[in-house]
């Protein structure tokens, strides 16, 4: 007695009181309520009332059931306004759309939805009851390739193009478009295009979608494949009929959706030659058989493998000896920004220009790296080592306008101070070279 009272009480809805001015409940209950084939799509209906009215919006867990596809739809949640035992009930419907991909019992568990009725200070969690659902293949599908049910298919066929006046090189588009009403596009089975001699096919990636309508939500399942044709031979093709089997819902029983076969004629283009020829045998005129004409691009692609394996091996040296170069280079660069020759280049760089400042910085920086003048280089040792009036009066100049408070007396441009520093270094560059009647010359013989 005791487990059919419980059993009573878990299948009755879920009832909770907080005081005698609210009260409210969760109902839930699927449609189909009976067995449903693999593919159907069923509905949860989860109900919640309140006696109030909502503070706010009810949270909707989401759940997974195993081997099957559950979704909890997107529409606009339905408003109940019902009268149950002469006393006022307000809810809120949401649908959970649940679809079994399996022939076998799914259990459907209990769900938390939490609820906030009106004059309750916290929110209400309410439990709806497990159910069971029941999902088989009619005895009459079951030898069907893919099994799919759907109350309605729809089958279309469509061109990109007139079939008529055709030739050789000309390409055109076959398009098949399956609709499944109620059925989700991921359960329609994928079309098998044969091959055709004398025309090249190129299959397209399918597109699969689910169609939905405003208020109504999903309405139907879609699922479109295309295929490209390339003509290479004229003569007269056909291209065969499909068909398409699926499991009617409403009748119970196995219907065709037929794409009807279509016949072209091609003429052959003067002058046309494929952009991949086809070998032919001389002595016949006929097509080589597929080996024969494979074999020279198994030629090719042997000798493609061997370049790839050469390059493999060489890269590795090629990359470390491109290393060592870098570095080499890397270091001989340095060692030139360091050198007299550098600092030399920069200072006429720049005294060809109005840049006292600069010019007077890279004069120093020369000097600091001329060996005759010593460190650290003075404009003034380096005048009276060259002995050159005109560098003389021209570092005057360059001074007084970088750093006197007076106009200078002379007016030497930074271009006739780089004239002078170039003779200055070169007779640098002259005494600083030993002499070679110093080198022969023997030391004195009797030294003080």
């Amino acid at each position: 007695m005791i487990p059919m009272l419980a059993l009573l009480l878990w299948l009755l809805p879920c009832h909770a009181f907080a005081d005698e001015g609210a009260k409210w409940m969760v109902r839930a209950h699927l449609e189909p309520a009976g067995t449903v084939v693999v593919g159907q799509p069923v509905q949860l209906v989860v109900d919640v009332l309140v006696t109030t009215w909502f503070s706010g919006a009810p949270q909707f867990p989401t759940f997974d059931v195993p081997g099957a596809l559950v979704t909890l739809s997107d529409d606009q949640p339905v408003h109940l306004t019902e009268d149950i035992n002469g006393e006022k009930w307000f809810g809120i419907s949401r649908v959970y759309r649940i679809t079994p991909l399996e022939p076998r019992e799914y259990t459907i568990p209990r769900l938390q939805v939490l609820v906030h009725p009106g004059l309750v200070e916290k929110p209400v969690r309410l439990w709806t009851p497990l159910r069971k659902l029941h999902a088989r293949v009619p005895p009459d599908a079951e030898g069907m390739a893919q099994f799919f049910a759907t109350t309605q298919l729809d089958v279309a066929q469509t061109f990109d193009r007139p079939l008529q006046k055709l030739h050789v090189g000309d390409a055109f588009t076959r398009t098949i478009t399956l609709t499944a009403k109620g059925t989700q596009g991921m359960f329609l089975p994928p079309l098998s295009f044969e091959a055709i001699e004398g025309l090249a096919i190129y299959p397209k990636t399918p597109v699969v979608e689910n169609l939905s309508q405003d208020r109504q939500g999903f309405v139907a399942g879609r699922r479109t494949e295309s295929v490209t044709y390339t003509i290479q031979r004229a003569g007269q093709y056909r291209l065969p009929e499909m068909t398409v089997q699926w499991w009617d819902s409403v009748g119970k029983k196995i219907r065709e959706g037929i794409v009807p076969p279509v016949t072209f004629d091609v003429a052959t283009t003067p002058g046309y030659r494929p952009e991949i020829a086809i070998p032919v045998d001389s002595a016949t005129g006929e097509s080589l058989p597929a080996e024969e004409a494979l074999r020279p691009s198994r030629v090719w692609l042997i000798g493609l493998a061997c370049l790839i394996a050469i390059l493999g091996w060489l890269w590795p040296r090629v990359r470390k000896y491109a290393t060592r170069l870098t570095l080499r280079l890397a270091e001989r660069r340095r060692i030139y920004e360091a050198s007299e020759a550098a600092a030399f280049a920069r200072l006429c760089r720049v005294a060809a220009g109005d840049d006292d400042e600069g010019t007077v910085r890279s004069l120093y920086r020369w000097l600091d790296r001329c060996k005759s003048v010593g460190k650290p280089g003075l404009a003034e040792r380096a005048t009276v080592l060259a002995q050159d009036d005109q560098y003389w009066q021209a570092t005057e100049t360059l001074f007084n306008r970088r750093f006197g408070s007076s106009q200078p007396s002379s007016d030497h441009s930074n271009r006739e101070l780089e004239q002078a520093v170039r003779r200055v270094r070169a007779r640098l560059s002259e005494d600083n070279e030993p002499s070679p009647k110093d080198e022969k010359s023997l030391p004195p013989l009797n030294p003080v």
